[in-house]
């Protein structure tokens, strides 16, 4: 009998494949394929396909709906897709695989609050306070509505990984019967927008890209800024990768690869809170 994890990713798959096929194969582009992966990684590289399509109009690149990384991946490996981003390393089990993983830019994650809170900044202590149920107000007297994903996502991990103190007050309030979960990371900005007295985590490239109204927080006194990320000194951030079959890079698919870190493209990832490549 599969897991129920091998079937939620046969599952997710299939999707693609159907969603690619309703699409049909007709297209007055002389090259099709097909992307997908991280939510988040997605939202922020539209703005470079834009330009790129500019300059090659011929090529035709097809943005399917997020699978998140690990389903990108599956998506590649199944041939449902041609390129995946991803918004972590490989696992070891994944970079046995006959794939190539290329960093091409990284962003800050931030704990995010909805545009009428009236903080700005938050710190390691009252976070961990938060998230184990101490503090459950806002300063104005407002519930905080935790919004959160799970454990192994992205913008989760880089948190969990920076101390004890916040790994376990992460899984203190990932076991709250109050909290609200968000399955992708589409899903996360949607609940934090509409939400009133939310708190989650989001990356600023997301936030940027997709012109949201939520308000990143300081945290500790430091800015969750692109150059605050270069300099050092803020604490979480995660980079975002290119995966694709070596043995299967077409020209078009090498063109936009190439594109993708290029001094042009590094300009467009940092208008939309990345920084690129050796930024």
């Amino acid at each position: 009998m599969p897991s129920n994890k091998t079937t939620i990713k046969v599952f997710l798959t299939s999707c693609i494949i159907l969603i690619f096929y309703c699409q049909g194969f007709a297209s007055e582009h002389s090259y099709t394929f097909r992307i997908s992966g991280s939510g988040s990684g997605l939202a922020s590289i539209r703005p470079i396909i834009t330009e790129f399509n500019k300059q090659n109009p011929d090529i035709n690149i097809q943005v399917l709906p997020s699978t998140g990384t690990t389903g990108g991946i599956l998506a590649l490996m199944d041939d449902a897709i041609d390129l995946s981003i991803a918004a972590r390393p490989l696992s070891p089990e994944e970079q046995k695989l006959d794939i190539v993983w290329q960093p091409y830019g990284s962003t800050v994650i931030a704990f995010t609050v909805h545009s009428k809170a009236e903080v700005t900044s938050t710190s390691e202590a009252e976070i961990v306070d938060i998230l184990s149920g101490k503090i459950t107000h806002w300063p104005d007297g407002s519930y905080i509505r935790l919004v959160m994903r799970s454990s192994r996502e992205s913008d989760f991990i880089p948190v969990i990984n920076h101390n004890n103190k916040l790994a376990k007050a992460l899984k203190e309030g990932l076991s709250r019967t109050d909290v609200i979960f968000s399955s992708t990371a589409e899903d996360n900005i949607e609940i934090l927008q509409s939400l009133p007295g939310s708190l989650g985590l989001t990356s600023l490239a997301q936030l940027q890209s997709e012109q949201t109204t939520l308000k990143p927080l300081m945290y500790n006194n430091i800015a969750p800024t692109l150059k605050n990320l270069n300099n050092g000194s803020y604490p979480f951030h995660k980079t975002f990768f290119l995966v694709y079959k070596k043995h299967l890079l077409s020209t078009a698919l090498k063109s936009f690869v190439d594109f993708i870190l290029s001094n042009q493209a590094c300009n467009i990832l940092k208008a939309n809170g990345q920084a690129c490549r050796g930024a």
